[in-house]
């Protein structure tokens, strides 16, 4: 939570509770402060990766499924590819 709050682009973090516990230890993460060296950990593992959504296998899938009753094929995403685009 609190490497979330700290990102340029989140204007407030949304905290997911169950349990009174869950909200008070989501709470603290307002007085929790990460060092740089954290901070850039989470950064690397939290990066874009390529290959995901909408371009893998489960991207594949949703181009390829049923619309209205028939088994169109749909190439929404550049012509089909399965690269990002912009990389044929």
């Amino acid at each position: 939570m609190a490497w979330t709050a700290d990102q340029p682009s989140v204007a407030a973090p949304i905290v997911g509770a169950r349990t009174l516990t869950h909200l008070t230890e989501n709470l603290g993460a307002a007085e929790l402060h990460l060092d740089a060296d954290t901070t850039a950990a989470l950064n690397t593992v939290s990066a874009p990766q390529h290959g995901g959504y909408p371009y893998g296998g489960l991207g594949t899938a949703q181009r390829s499924r049923d619309f209205h009753g028939s088994k169109a094929q749909a190439n929404l995403i550049d012509g089909g590819s399965d690269a990002p685009l912009g990389h044929a």
